[in-house]
């Protein structure tokens, strides 16, 4: 395909953004620090958790991501958008994003992560389930004949 591709892993604590060819080029929390009057962002990532408990009361951090599916569309997608642009930059042609989504994800919380990624600057967007993209990351072999367990631990959803 054209264009850059990247794996985006947006989960309730942490957000790890893999480019290929590259491997991990941001891994920052999922945090988000907004003004409570205006509503805006005044820090993302790391600033944020650095502010987390240190500022005065018109200052926010919130997690957009609870239990690893989107609980507040519109941070989600402003934080996504900050993490596309440092990683990315202004580039012309949009990259092409595959992101790992809970495999207890309802069909609504899955269209409203393609919906976030797309708004946050990726052409194009495909979902894997963690658990899958954990075993391929590992190099389990889908068609060997053996078992195998795979225990898949996040910050907000275990599969």
């Amino acid at each position: 395909m054209i264009g850059l591709n990247i794996g985006i892993d947006f989960g309730s604590s942490s957000t790890i953004i893999v480019a290929e060819g590259k491997g991990i080029v941001l891994d920052e929390p999922t945090v988000i620090a907004i003004d409570k009057e205006t509503r805006y962002p005044v820090a993302f990532g790391n600033n944020a958790y650095t502010i987390y408990g240190r500022t005065d009361d018109s200052v926010e951090v919130i997690h957009p991501i609870v239990n690893g599916v989107i609980s507040n569309y519109t941070l989600a997608e402003k934080l996504l958008r900050h993490y596309m642009l440092k990683v990315c930059g202004n580039m012309v042609l949009k990259p092409n994003a595959i992101i790992a989504v809970p495999s207890g994800a309802t069909n609504l919380d899955r269209r409203t992560m393609v919906d976030v990624i797309t708004s946050s600057g990726a052409g194009r967007a495909c979902l894997i389930e963690e658990s899958l993209a954990s075993a391929i990351g590992l190099g389990i072999e889908h068609q060997s004949l053996c078992g195998r367990l795979l225990v898949n631990m996040g910050g907000g959803s275990v599969d």
